[in-house]
C-alpha cells in the first residue's frame, strides 16, 4: 500500500509505501490508513485529515466490528489512533 501526505494547500509533505504482500483491497486500505496515522503522530502533525473513497472501509473505521472479523486488529488500531488527542 502507499500514500501521500499533503499540507492544507495541497502541497507533498512526505510519501510511503508498505509493503503488505498480496491482499485483498479491504486489506491495502485499511494499512494505508494505518501507515498514514502511524507517520503523521510521529512527526507531530496533529491536524489530519484521512480521505477514503470505499465506503465499506469508511464504515469499518467508524462503526467498529466484530472481534472475529478477519482484520479486526488493525481496525481496532485505527480506532485507537482516533481516540487520541490530535
Amino acid at each position: 500500500c502507499g500514500g501521500v501526505l499533503r499540507n492544507c494547500f495541497g502541497a507533498w509533505i512526505s510519501g510511503f509505501l508498505r509493503n503488505i504482500g498480496t491482499t485483498y483491497v479491504l486489506s491495502a486500505e485499511l494499512w494505508g490508513i494505518f501507515s498514514t496515522l502511524d507517520i503523521s503522530w510521529r512527526v507531530g502533525h496533529r491536524r489530519v485529515l484521512v480521505e477514503c473513497d470505499s465506503k465499506v472501509t469508511a464504515k469499518l473505521m467508524s462503526k467498529g466490528c466484530l472481534s472475529s472479523h478477519p482484520y479486526s486488529p488493525l481496525i481496532h488500531s485505527i480506532q485507537r489512533f482516533f481516540s487520541r488527542s490530535w
